[in-house]
């Protein structure tokens, strides 16, 4: 539920906001993507989540160049990319919040921006899917909590 609703995100803000057509998902898993870089973005409501938005330096710079209307092959600082990408998970955040019901009354935090691998110990579930997104190759990935009623 959670993955399609952060699919629906980004597709939404491909279309009117990067002048993009929505993505295309090649392949889905269970696990966080490694040596990458990205935007984690947690959701705290009944169910508390984080979002991640990853890729390669190249695909992280060609989303940012897009978010900021810049033209490609554009020079683009890493404070800038790393701005553009954390905005992106951001608003795929709020669209996740907007979108499921589990989330409507939840709190966004602010995003934190990773480079290299993202480990987590045990208690959470992962869902993952491989997108391609214009020029970038991403990886869009929901990691819940998984939260045991006694």
């Amino acid at each position: 539920m959670l993955g399609r609703a952060a699919l629906e995100s980004l597709a939404e803000i491909a279309t009117t906001s990067l002048g993009l057509y929505a993505p295309s998902v090649v392949s889905s898993s269970n696990s966080v993507p490694t040596g990458k870089q990205g935007a984690l973005v947690s959701l705290v409501g009944q169910g508390p989540a984080t979002l991640g938005l990853f890729g390669t330096g190249d695909s992280c710079t060609a989303l940012a160049r897009s978010f900021l209307g810049m033209a490609p092959g554009e020079a683009m600082t890493r404070e800038d990319m790393v701005d553009g990408v954390s905005e992106i998970a951001n608003i795929i955040a709020g669209g996740i919040k907007r979108r499921a019901s589990l989330f409507g009354s939840a709190r966004i935090g602010l995003p934190v921006f990773v480079m290299g691998d993202v480990l987590f110990l045990h208690g959470v579930e992962v869902s993952s899917m491989e997108l391609r997104l214009g020029e970038a190759a991403l990886t869009l990935s929901v990691i819940a909590k998984v939260v045991i009623y006694k």
